[in-house]
C-alpha cells in the first residue's frame, strides 16, 4: 500500500491531475500538506479515468468551499476529500 503526500502552497483542494495520479500510481490513499495548516486527505478509484477535468473544477468551485457539499458532488465517481 502506497500513500502520496504532497504540498500545496496554495492550501487548495486536490487538482484533477493530482486525483489522475493518485489513481494511476495506485495510492491507497494521498496526503496534500497545505501551507495554511490543514491536512487534506483524498481517496480515489478507476472512475477517475471517465471525469473531464474541467467538470471537476467547476464541481469544486460550486460547492463553496465545503467538503460535505463537495463529497456528494464527487460521490458518483467513487472520490472522498476530507480535512484531518
Amino acid at each position: 500500500s502506497v500513500i502520496g503526500i504532497h504540498n500545496h502552497p496554495g492550501s487548495n483542494l486536490p487538482s484533477y491531475g493530482d486525483l489522475k495520479a493518485a489513481n494511476d500510481r495506485k495510492y491507497k490513499y494521498a496526503l496534500i500538506a497545505c501551507h495554511n495548516g490543514d491536512i487534506i486527505k483524498y481517496k480515489v478509484s478507476d472512475k477517475i479515468e471517465y471525469i473531464d477535468k474541467d467538470l471537476y473544477e467547476l464541481r469544486i468551485k460550486g460547492s463553496n468551499g465545503s467538503l460535505e457539499e463537495l463529497n456528494k458532488k464527487l460521490q458518483e465517481w467513487d472520490i472522498r476529500i476530507w480535512k484531518i
